[in-house]
């Protein structure tokens, strides 16, 4: 598929959503389910269910599914806020005795999340 199409169609075939050329927009923030068991059982993974959107939505999956295609990638990830990602790549990514650079100027409160951070897990800082 080219860029364009990914563009326009973001990768999803039209006869998914009731021959829409162009992907619907869920402008919900909670998900019905089955059941209160069904509703429990993808609670504990709403990061890959859709229950609530602060874990996963159609409208964000989509949208991440578009990205990664574009640049070619395994998979893509979308936050609501910059410092959300800045929050992700901090308590996932770095480990005891990594080292992580930040060019300047970085973003003000980005920097201070890291030094908090890295303090409360013993991380190293960064100066």
């Amino acid at each position: 598929m080219s860029d364009a199409e990914i563009c326009t169609t973001a990768g999803m075939d039209p006869s998914t959503h009731h021959g829409a050329v162009a992907p619907p927009i869920y402008q919900t923030s909670l998900f019905a389910q089955p059941s209160m068991a069904a509703f429990a059982e993808h609670q504990a993974c709403e990061h890959e269910d859709f229950v609530y959107s602060r874990g996963a939505s159609p409208t964000v999956a989509v949208l991440a599914g578009a990205l990664a295609e574009l640049e070619r990638g395994e998979a893509a990830q979308c936050f609501g806020s910059g410092m959300g990602a800045i929050s992700a790549v901090w308590t996932t990514l770095p480990r005891v005795d990594d080292h992580v650079l930040l060019l300047n100027p970085v973003y003000g409160a980005a920097f201070e999340t890291f030094e908090d951070f890295s303090i409360r897990h013993t991380l190293p800082t960064v100066g």
